[in-house]
């Protein structure tokens, strides 16, 4: 009998017999179903902006880690970026002209990119940081991005990534 199977039939069996190994991954499994956040990481940030022409998006390629047991996705984006601490308006949206965004397997690295659309006065705040060699951060901390079950299988609580280890980045590629 497979692992899978195992666990499968774990609410109709109570006599099945695991490995420790068997009962180590369950045991993760367990862990990541209701706290997938905790095994998904964000290990590293770039920030793409163009200050020449009327850019009003900034571009961010975020790389990801998905050390749990699951499949996963990422659903919906809530939340803001600031940039020099005040809110920027416009709308923050995933951007796929670069990867794809899909389904991330267990152990997988993969990068999602996100758009902050600007306004008028904020492209020309940040040309302005840009040609005066200010470089401010871009904080994701207000931002929540949701991880869900890869699958749709139900077996992952939707919950959002975890801006620990990386929570800024400035235009010059310095991160907080």
């Amino acid at each position: 009998m497979e692992l899978q199977d195992k666990i499968k039939a774990l609410p109709e069996q109570k006599q099945i017999q695991l490995s420790p190994e068997e009962r180590r991954i369950l045991d993760l499994a367990k862990m990541d179903s209701g706290n997938i956040h905790r095994g998904v990481y964000l290990v590293g940030c770039r920030v793409s902006w163009t200050p020449q022409g009327s850019s009003n998006r900034v571009c961010f390629e975020l790389k990801v880690f998905n050390g749990s047991v699951y499949p996963i996705r990422f659903d919906k984006i809530e939340g803001f970026i600031t940039y020099d601490d005040r809110e920027l308006k416009g709308k923050v949206d995933f951007y796929t002209g670069k990867w794809r965004l899909g389904t991330i397997e267990p152990r997988f690295h993969t990068y999602i990119e996100l758009g902050q659309w600007l306004d008028d006065e904020e492209a020309v705040r940040i040309r302005e940081d840009w040609e005066k060699k200010r470089f401010p951060y871009f904080s994701f901390k207000p931002l929540r991005i949701m991880i869900c079950d890869g699958e749709n299988a139900g077996r992952v609580a939707p919950e959002p990534l975890a801006f620990s280890g990386i929570t800024a980045i400035r235009l010059d590629g310095k991160l907080n």
